[in-house]
């Protein structure tokens, strides 16, 4: 499960540099606000904590290796305030079977983790 929490550090961090003044992170940015952007990046300071719910957590073989699949959210506090609510989807290259019995980081993975 240190897996999920390490997935989750990492979409923590892409969510944090993605957050602007718009209304979602997936909308088109107008060239007003890209022009504006230009300028750097805006120093931001807080905390997060990432949730995850281990109920949803389900380990589907693919082929030789593992998808792994679990909801979660990520809280903020401080300069970025809110939650955001997902899932993160990680293919472990090993089979299911030694996934769901050893500790997370011993085989190799991707992972990606889609939040609102």
């Amino acid at each position: 499960m240190q897996r999920v929490h390490l997935a989750s550090l990492g979409i923590a961090m892409f969510i944090v540099a993605g957050c602007t003044e718009r209304t979602g992170v997936l909308d088109p940015t107008p060239a007003a606000t890209i022009s504006a952007a230009a300028g750097g990046p805006t120093k931001v300071s807080g905390h997060f904590a990432a949730q995850v719910d281990f109920s949803t957590l389900t380990l589907t073989p693919r082929g030789k290796k593992c998808l792994l699949r679990v909801n979660g959210q990520l809280v903020f506090s401080g300069s970025i305030v809110g939650t955001a609510v997902g899932r993160t989807t990680a293919l472990v290259f090993a089979p299911c079977s030694q996934v769901a019995i050893t500790p997370p980081g011993t085989y190799r993975d991707v992972f990606k983790s889609e939040l609102v």
